[in-house]
């Protein structure tokens, strides 16, 4: 068996032939690297490494960033070393996220039902190719927002609500549909104008999201919001004053082909059928309809074992947990499109 050779640590942008400087040992820092025998480096022994390292403890080379000083490495200031963002890296979390309306209206109505909306409002172009005069329109009943809720959450992006609240649940008890934070996002990847207004506590909050000028804000810079150029009231489609809730009207549309009215609508119920009972969802003036779909097979239609208590309507009705669960399992004899 060999002796160990000390053999010396060498900086990673140095090629493996350098010699590695000398008295270069950063403070407070010991150690050896031991290998046994003298193993080749590119096909020939590194005899003069080995022989200098002999009796001798591990030297680490100064960084190309650091000078030495009285023998010792002196490491560069790093103060000024800091991870910028640029304003298009909302391209990437919010238009390229979220790249249909589909999911932007999921997205904005997933934020209603997070802020304990009763109802929500979804007004958008269907059935036809987009105009540049047309635009989405979504409202709700909710708690609405303050000036300060806008400046300290809904336009902190990254926010997570769960961690900054330390709840995982809404005022009235509701489980939180959003976990990224970046949900404020999603308009961008059917818009480029988000126009903002909500109403809480009697106090009225308003602005303006351009798409293309946030894309150009430059490394450590802010994006400050424009003064809305919506000054309508905030109502329901109805006319009627809401006294607490959000308008979302997006403007500056980029989708140019028709969305199926249909297909639209069976993707919005499948998201949001079941909730239903807490929160009205329309669509146009029309309500969402629950979610159906023709299925080959059926459980338990289509045999119901014994101890299951089966409604006349095809649902089983459990205790999970303490909580009333209905539900039936279907297949169908195609898979289901995602949109």
């Amino acid at each position: 068996m060999h002796n160990p050779v000390v053999r010396p640590l060498h900086p990673p942008d140095q090629a493996s032939r350098n010699h590695a400087p000398r008295g270069c040992t950063p403070p407070n820092f010991s150690g050896e690297l031991r290998v046994r025998g003298n193993p080749p480096i590119g096909g020939a022994p590194d005899r003069q490494r080995a022989t200098r390292a002999l009796g001798g403890s591990a030297r680490l080379c100064c960084p190309a960033a650091s000078r030495r000083r009285g023998g010792k490495c002196v490491m560069a200031n790093i103060a000024d070393l800091k991870l910028r963002f640029l304003g298009s890296l909302v391209e990437q979390l919010g238009a390229q996220m979220y790249p249909g309306a589909t999911a932007t209206i999921a997205e904005l109505i997933s934020n209603a039902w997070d802020a304990d909306a009763q109802n929500v409002w979804v007004t958008i172009p269907l059935g036809r190719p987009w105009q540049p005069e047309d635009e989405i329109v979504v409202i709700d009943d909710g708690s609405g927002m303050s000036h300060e809720d806008a400046r300290d959450a809904y336009l902190h992006v990254g926010r997570k609500r769960r961690e900054a609240d330390a709840r995982d649940t809404s005022a009235t008890g509701r489980k939180l549909h959003g976990r990224k934070g970046i949900g404020k996002l999603a308009a961008f990847g059917t818009a480029t104008i988000l126009e903002f207004a909500s109403i809480k506590g009697g106090r009225h909050t308003a602005f303006r999201l351009d798409y293309e000028r946030i894309r150009k804000v430059r490394a450590g810079g802010d994006y400050e919001v424009e003064e809305s150029q919506d000054h309508t009231p905030l109502t329901q489609p109805s006319g009627a004053n809401l006294e607490h809730g959000t308008r979302i009207r997006l403007q500056s549309l980029k989708l140019q082909r028709a969305l199926n009215e249909e297909q639209f609508r069976i993707s919005m119920s499948r998201r949001f059928a079941l909730l239903a009972s807490e929160m009205k969802i329309w669509l146009n003036d029309q309500p969402l309809e629950r979610f159906n779909v023709e299925t080959e097979y059926r459980f338990p239609n289509d045999g119901v074992p014994e101890g299951l208590n089966a409604s006349p309507d095809g649902w089983v009705q459990d205790q999970i947990e303490g909580q009333q669960v209905q539900w039936w399992i279907g297949f169908t004899s195609k898979p289901l499109h995602d949109q």
